[in-house]
């Protein structure tokens, strides 16, 4: 806060402080949340805030526990790369705060290394010269080169893993059932039959099934709804579980084109939330069965919402991201973060790029107008942050056959009008520049790339996010 906002000569005091308390939550909130926003007391809320959270001792203290509790490793890349990362950020931290750090190495060295599994440790063993006293920079150092040969012996293992063993890894389909009813934490029992749930009405029980993130088509853990293979509905046939049919259904409503699109949206929308765990152990093959999920962008109509001025502009979060090739590595393309589009989706071109092996899918994917599009095809993408390194993510994707929407923006935005505070990473630099897109990311991954943090440019402008790909 204090290098992106508090020494921006650009912005006044009320201003900075309007930024301070968007920024703080809790007790620290708490503190000035009374105080006025004027000038003067922007100076007193800092002051106040010093005094009480700005102590050194403590925050040496911190990093010294961060350190200390670091996990032990399983051995696997990304658990060796994560204790890398936590044992160079509090090193580096409590030497920058001017901690005699480089006194410790061989305390450091001694405990860090006995938190190592069993064949990393008989490596350092072997490759440290036992004449020489260990260092903490050469401890590093063993364990980055490790690391780095773990990462490229996997990456040809993940290339020849199939794609059902993927798809079923990223729903979580062979895990265990739970052991306990979600709904009364008591003995196992399936969650439609218990005394609890069925003495929900039906939003209650709609609302206990989407949070809990359930299958809509039979109340099941992990699977997604849209391959579910259970009937559905005893009563209307429908894609829903009966316990969640809707007994007064309303006629005369075939006609209205926008309620049907609504309410089939609603329904899919929850759909693509739930996971079973019918199936857990059972090999599904795809193609799935035929189903058709909404996209809230589409390249042949787009239409801003809520617009009351003819120069009025709606800016949609966009981010540069690394998408990682079937050989291990990197192309660069733009997505488009989209919660109200139900699954993820790329382009052909860019997935023939990626070189990723297709699994055939038999999908609709309906966009404004029920204008539908066909999909033959999936493919697993993982995605890289290019502002956070160790961040990466992976969604399955749906190939659109042609472009996902035309270029976004719509018309060129002038981004150094809006404000936005000097040195804030962007996810996408040249967001204001329109330019085509590679990528959407729908609500399958979308609330999973959002990290804390939320500034707000002022009436009319844009509201930045902060995401695993920087700020949108």
């Amino acid at each position: 806060f204090d290098s992106l906002i508090n020494c921006d000569k650009h912005l006044n005091k009320v201003q900075k402080f309007i930024y301070l308390k968007s920024v703080l939550k809790d007790e620290p909130l708490l503190v000035i949340k009374d105080l006025k926003t004027t000038e003067s007391n922007y100076d007193v809320a800092l002051e106040i805030l010093k005094k009480r959270y700005d102590n050194k001792l403590v925050t040496i203290n911190c990093h010294i526990q961060n350190l200390l509790e670091a996990q032990l490793l399983k051995g696997d890349s990304p658990s060796l790369r994560n204790f890398i990362t936590r044992l160079k950020q509090n090193y580096n931290a409590l030497a920058a705060l001017g901690v005699p750090v480089e006194a410790w190495d061989l305390i450091l060295v001694y405990i860090m290394a006995s938190k190592l599994d069993f064949d990393t440790h008989r490596a350092y063993k072997l490759e440290r010269d036992a004449t020489v006293l260990p260092s903490f920079s050469t401890f590093m150092d063993f364990l980055d080169k490790r690391c780095s040969a773990l990462e490229s012996l996997t990456k040809p293992e993940y290339k020849q893993k199939s794609f059902k063993a993927s798809y079923l890894s990223l729903t979580g389909a062979t895990e265990n059932a739970t052991l306990k009813c979600i709904c009364c934490n008591l003995d196992k029992h399936a969650i439609h039959r218990c005394n609890r749930f069925q003495t929900f009405d039906l939003a209650h029980k709609r609302d206990f099934v989407t949070k809990n993130r359930l299958c809509y088509n039979c109340l099941g853990y992990k699977h997604t709804a849209n391959s579910c293979k259970s009937d559905g509905c005893r009563i209307c046939k429908g894609r829903h579980h009966s316990s969640l049919h809707e007994e007064k259904q309303r006629k005369g409503d075939g006609s209205n084109g926008v309620n049907q699109g609504l309410n089939r949206f609603n329904w899919q929308q929850r759909d693509n939330q739930g996971t079973d765990d019918r199936s857990q152990g059972n090999g599904r093959d795809l193609p799935q069965p035929t189903s058709t999920v909404m996209l809230s962008t589409t390249a042949e109509k787009m239409v801003p919402c809520l617009v009351s001025k003819a120069d009025t502009q709606v800016v949609l979060p966009t981010a540069m991201v690394n998408l990682v090739c079937h050989d291990g590595s990197r192309v660069q393309g733009r997505a488009l973060l989209d919660s109200a589009s139900m699954c993820s989706v790329i382009t052909s071109h860019m997935a023939e790029k990626l070189g990723l092996p297709r699994n055939l899918a038999n999908i609709h994917i309906a966009g404004f107008a029920k204008r539908d599009v066909k999909i033959t095809s999936v493919v697993r993408v993982e995605i890289e942050s290019q502002c956070y390194s160790m961040e990466r993510v992976a969604t399955v994707c749906a190939i659109m056959p042609r472009e996902i929407t035309g270029p976004l923006p719509q018309a060129f935005v002038d981004i150094g009008s809006l404000n936005i505070p000097s040195g804030l990473e962007l996810a996408d630099a040249k967001f204001g520049v329109p330019r085509e897109i590679d990528l959407l990311l729908g609500a399958d991954i979308y609330f999973n790339v959002l990290i804390e943090g939320i500034l707000k440019l002022g009436d009319g402008l844009p509201v930045l996010q902060n995401t695993l790909f920087g700020w949108v």
